[in-house]
């Protein structure tokens, strides 16, 4: 290519160092025309094809695939795993909190008893492996919780730490999870007499059973 006045060796070209060929009496107008040519005909599409191949890549776990805004895809998930945890009404309830349909107070809850402190701090150093940047539990809570459009981060955040305390065989796995960022919303409700709500939790924790046995099992 052509670089300062000078011809300089190169293991490849860019367009415009082709395009630059014409410039250059050796080479002549329509070889490099050619040649363009034949680049955009039989090298471009190879490349599009890679790059379209990566984009359409399937999810590598089936939880993955789960369209939250349609309830029958939920739906299929469970009949998939056999799940009898659930009803059609409770997988309404559960969509609507999600999305958050259902009113949150926009306050972090705080802890009182030791053991739920101590559930919290074992929840947020799991928490951080993955957030390294965070400052707080609260933080994450407000950010995650109260100021985004729905939960479905935050449920991903709890399938983490839920995949990783599997891992280590944590003996407290399911106190940690109470202090969980949905346990912890779904606690602060502000109605909760309405139909179906005992079984959000029982539901929600059997989800995040099935998502981490599916991660689990490729390890």
């Amino acid at each position: 290519m052509m670089e300062n006045n000078q011809v300089s060796l190169v293991s490849t070209l860019s367009a415009l160092s082709i395009h630059s060929l014409i410039s250059l009496t050796i080479v002549e107008h329509n070889i490099v025309k050619q040649f363009m040519q034949w680049v955009r005909t039989n090298v471009m599409p190879v490349f599009k094809n890679d790059v379209t191949m990566i984009a359409i890549e399937q999810p590598k776990y089936l939880f993955q695939q789960i369209d939250y805004s349609q309830k029958d895809s939920l739906i299929k998930y469970l009949y998939f795993q056999n799940s009898d945890s659930w009803s059609s009404n409770s997988i309404d309830l559960y969509l609507k909190f999600i999305f958050k349909k259902l009113p949150l107070p926009a306050s972090c809850p705080q802890t009182i008893d030791l053991n739920s402190i101590d559930s919290r701090t074992r929840y947020f150093q799991v928490l951080k492996t993955v957030l390294r940047s965070v400052s707080s539990y609260e933080y994450v809570y407000e950010d995650l919780v109260i100021r985004s459009a729905n939960l479905l981060i935050a449920q991903s955040l709890d399938l983490l730490v839920y995949y990783h305390l599997n891992k280590l065989n944590e003996s407290n796995l399911n106190q940690v999870l109470e202090q969980g960022l949905i346990l912890q919303a779904l606690g602060t409700m502000v109605n909760k007499s309405i139909d179906n709500f005992k079984d959000l939790k029982p539901m929600y924790l059997n989800l995040l059973d099935y998502f981490s046995a599916e991660m689990l099992a490729l390890d």
